[in-house]
């Protein structure tokens, strides 16, 4: 090679950010490098018109600060130590002439390794997340840098495929985004993106293990139709896409579904109702032709939760208006709603209620309860939270004594106690407080317990 290709070969690696170490590793590879692009100008082979962690960062950047610098060279470094990998293995100067080789020398599978090496020396481990910004917060680290859960993965993938042109697509299912990588021959490949790394489970506890890809990296087309965690109807899974391949217009939705999650979060801790509005507004405009069903069951329990907290600041008003959206959530996008229970029907009981038409709260209560079935006389049993707060509800409109107490009470200490695993919810301490409001005229005793218990709640 000459001077001026080997100092052209120079500028590109600056150009790129590479270990000085690879100048000589290319040269020994035979890559030319006065021709390497390693980060194509324009795509073929990659489908969508965007990295969806460019998305993250620009959506979630609207309404958080987010360390946009550091996320970038984060995934833009995991791209170029993949695009390096590839060249050196096959000495070519470009991602899509080394990735023909690859599939050609059938390795077509080093690639979707090497993005997973390449994550997990980054120092990144997969755990629950919505926030890019809580993701690389060092404030929540101490042995590894960065978590991500399994969508951000995915779009780290994605990412890699969007700068060197590999056609990385994602595919939804039941609350889990895995990835489909085909190359330029051969059967496609899918991916589950949370095996990116080997760990171990010890005394419980999740322990990261050494660097490789995890069991499972590699899966069956049909994998998770066949043996995914969670199930789907057919109706949700045909409204949803699930098992299919996901849209431009998915993976949009899903990024601004994971951030509203995060930002309630961050609202409801904080008591920011100005926050919480701004939940409302963005999932309510992108509400229109989605077909992501945490986009529409997030809003619909926005909306529920506006609900509960009008009526408890005394505006039934504003309350019914919660529930008369929730309502049409339910009439128009049912098929895509994942809670399937009467929510928002106990919610209008309670602001019924509220408003003094307690007859036909109780109605609407009743109705509700007749549908679930408590168990055996002598240990009913709340059937489930939804369940829970329409006993509770009707037990308020009921007269106090042993009727209501063995009938509504009884099956909400039952199925909290059961059940849930701290039994300190505030259902848990409303039923409480009844029980020894309605046992104090005919058991004394029991009253005084719950009482007792009552106030071991409040001091936990």
């Amino acid at each position: 090679m000459c001077l001026t290709g080997l100092l052209a070969g120079w500028a590109v690696l600056e150009d790129y950010r590479a270990a000085p170490q690879r100048f000589s590793a290319a040269l020994s590879a035979g890559v030319d490098l006065s021709e390497v692009v390693l980060f194509p100008a324009s795509r073929s082979h990659y489908t969508y018109d965007f990295s969806p962690i460019d998305a993250y960062l620009a959506y979630e950047g609207r309404f958080l600060t987010v360390d946009a610098e550091l996320v970038g060279l984060l995934v833009d470094g995991i791209a170029e130590e993949v695009g390096w990998q590839m060249l050196l293995a096959t000495g070519a100067e470009d991602p899509l002439t080394a990735e023909a080789r690859l599939w050609a020398r059938g390795e077509g599978r080093q690639i979707p390794e090497w993005i997973a090496e390449a994550l997990a020396e980054a120092g990144v481990i997969y755990a629950q997340e919505t926030l890019l910004s809580r993701s690389v917060d060092p404030a929540l680290h101490d042995t590894v840098l960065y978590h991500l859960d399994c969508d951000l993965i995915s779009h780290v993938f994605l990412h890699v495929g969007y700068r060197l042109d590999l056609d990385l697509r994602e595919i939804n299912s039941p609350l889990h985004t895995y990835l489909y990588y085909a190359g330029p021959e051969g059967e496609p490949l899918y991916i589950e993106p949370t095996a990116f790394r080997q760990t171990r489970v010890r005394d419980g506890m999740v322990e990261v293990g050494r660097i490789g890809v995890g069991p499972g990296f590699f899966i069956r087309e049909d994998y998770h139709r066949q043996r995914g965690s969670v199930r789907a109807s057919p109706e949700l899974i045909a409204a949803a896409g699930f098992y299919e391949i996901a849209t431009e217009r998915d993976i949009r939705d899903g990024i601004i579904s994971e951030v509203m999650v995060g930002l309630s979060g961050l609202a409801r801790k904080g008591g920011d109702q100005e926050r919480l509005e701004v939940v409302g507004v963005e999932l309510s405009a992108n509400l229109e032709g989605t077909r992501d069903p945490n986009l529409v069951s997030n809003l619909f329990l926005h909306h529920l939760h506006q609900g509960e907290a009008a009526l408890a600041a005394g505006d039934p008003l504003r309350a019914q208006e919660s529930v008369d959206a929730a309502h049409r959530i339910r009439a128009e996008y049912d098929a895509l709603l994942v809670h399937s229970e009467p929510m928002e029907r106990v919610l209008e009981a309670q602001v019924r209620a509220a408003s003094g038409d307690r007859q036909v709260a109780a109605g609407l209560l009743r109705a509700i309860c007749a549908d679930y079935d408590v168990g055996a006389v002598e240990q009913p049993v709340a059937q489930s939270t939804t369940h829970a707060d329409a006993l509770l509800a009707l037990a308020a409109l009921s007269p106090p004594g042993r009727t209501t107490y063995n009938r509504l009470v009884l099956p909400i200490l039952n199925f909290e106690s059961r059940l849930l695993s701290s039994g300190n919810t505030d259902r848990m301490r409303a039923a409480w407080a009844m029980c020894a409001e309605m046992l104090a005229g005919f058991d004394p005793v029991r009253s005084a317990s719950c009482r007792a218990s009552l106030r071991e709640k409040e001091g936990q």
